[in-house]
């Protein structure tokens, strides 16, 4: 993100590209958000199914 925007400072990008650069970063971090909260869930559920605490 950094490198577009700089990019984007000196008219080597344009706006939409930056916007775009941004977008695909925010989806990763959402991926990552919700691979998280999969395996929390995934890790509590096993818990419950077990009766067993997962260090």
């Amino acid at each position: 993100m950094e490198s577009s925007l700089a990019a984007y400072r000196v008219n080597h990008v344009d706006f939409f590209t930056l916007l775009d650069n941004q977008m695909t970063v925010l989806n990763y971090e959402i991926g990552y958000a919700t691979a998280v909260v999969n395996h929390n869930k995934a890790r509590a559920e096993l818990e419950f199914l077990t009766g067993v605490e997962i260090d």
